[in-house]
């Protein structure tokens, strides 16, 4: 009996000793700096898209230039005068386009033509004007089938409107119109013209707005320089 009760007492210290020697000799883990370091996923960049469009050069106009039926001070950078002071050509051209001002001292149409063979045969045309009556901006754009016409429209023989711009102004005096178009248009019915190169230019204006009245006021013909 004595002897149970030493082991029991004997046990009891062992189970005390034990206690007070794991709370003194408890051994906290060093967290080192590489664990507390937060792994984060790359995130991909935005992915932007380009459209066709912005993709293509867009060249731009000349300073100064714009389809208004006013002809101002240095907007063009070429000018030229028919016969009689009755017809002005003004013009300007970069590697893709063609940007022309005409002005003819006359109440109604008025037109050019580049690059005729003979007498207004293959001639590309452009007339233009105002009509003074409501006031509202005409333009065509033709091909001469013979010497001495008929001119219809591009469109009316399986061609296309290659004007890309215009504008008309009819005053007391003059009708100026302002149109620009691509030197090569891959019309048929338009004549190629390049930068540079020399180009022949009938000229003519009528008295009245009406297309179908021959050029009743004047005609003539120049060369410019594209």
């Amino acid at each position: 009996m004595m002897k149970n009760c030493i082991i029991i007492l004997v046990f009891i210290s062992a189970i005390l000793v034990t206690g007070c020697t794991s709370g003194e000799d408890t051994i906290t883990p060093e967290i080192t700096p590489e664990w507390t370091t937060v792994i984060q996923t790359p995130v991909p960049a935005e992915k932007t898209e380009i459209t066709p469009e912005e993709t293509q050069f867009q060249p731009d106009k000349p300073a100064g230039w714009k389809a208004d039926g006013k002809i101002g001070e240095d907007e063009y950078d070429n000018h030229i005068t028919g016969s009689r002071d009755l017809f002005d050509i003004y013009w300007t051209s970069d590697d893709e386009n063609l940007y022309m001002g005409m002005k003819g001292k006359t109440a109604g149409w008025i037109s050019v033509g580049f690059n005729p063979t003979v007498g207004m045969l293959d001639s590309d045309i452009v007339i233009g004007g105002n009509d003074g009556t409501n006031g509202e901006t005409y333009i065509y754009d033709m091909y001469s089938i013979g010497t001495y016409g008929p001119h219809p429209s591009d469109t009316e023989m399986g061609g296309t409107f290659d004007i890309t711009e215009y504008a008309a102004d009819e005053g007391s005096a003059y009708t100026t119109v302002e149109f620009s178009r691509k030197l090569d248009t891959g019309d048929k019915y338009d004549s190629v013209l390049k930068k540079g190169d020399t180009a022949k230019v009938l000229w003519s204006l009528s008295y009245t707005d009406a297309i179908q009245i021959k050029h009743n006021a004047g005609k003539g013909t120049v060369e410019i320089v594209i």
